[in-house]
């Protein structure tokens, strides 16, 4: 991801992997589900799906593209890095050359869960983790974090535990 004369926002790359995991379709990106009133717990707005994109690629590639990237998880680059037993996630390491010798900018981009009915439900987490002495596992820990989090609800204390024995007080 970020090789040669490819350049990316992680925005961008969040709605490939989008596209990936809604097998040729795009939508608008948001941060936000819905809010609520913090009173009576009503939805007070709520954001409607908004199609930006659709891939005439067709669905056998991406089922292909989308095999391979669970592949990265389940035996590539980042099995041992994706240790949430919480989601099966789907995904895509990379470094990014940043002209400094020894350095490159680790990025993830991911999806999950990997398969499911509803696509409604899918989470797409894209982590670019400028140079630092560990380059290669920083952004995938990130995601790894989020995923367990977002689909066990739980909060930070919790989800570092459940993914250990990766993480330790360092991160903190």
């Amino acid at each position: 991801i970020g090789q040669g004369f490819i350049t990316m926002s992680p925005l961008q790359m969040a709605n490939m992997v989008a596209l990936v995991a809604n097998g040729w379709v795009v939508y608008r990106p948001h941060v936000l589900k819905e809010t609520r009133n913090p009173v009576t717990g009503a939805v007070v707005t709520a954001v409607q799906p908004e199609v930006l994109h659709t891939s005439a690629v067709s669905r056998e590639t991406f089922r292909v593209v989308a095999e391979a990237m669970r592949g990265v998880i389940t035996r590539g680059t980042a099995a041992p890095v994706i240790t949430t037993r919480a989601v099966e996630v789907a995904g895509k390491t990379g470094t990014a050359e940043i002209g400094v010798e020894g350095s490159w900018h680790s990025w993830f981009a991911a999806y999950a869960p990997f398969e499911t009915a509803n696509p409604e439900e899918r989470v797409v987490v894209v982590v670019m983790a400028e140079a630092s002495e560990n380059w290669e596992w920083w952004a995938p820990k990130a995601a790894n974090l989020v995923f367990q989090a977002v689909f066990a609800r739980q909060g930070f204390d919790e989800a570092v535990a459940a993914v250990r024995p990766w993480y330790s007080e360092a991160i903190r």
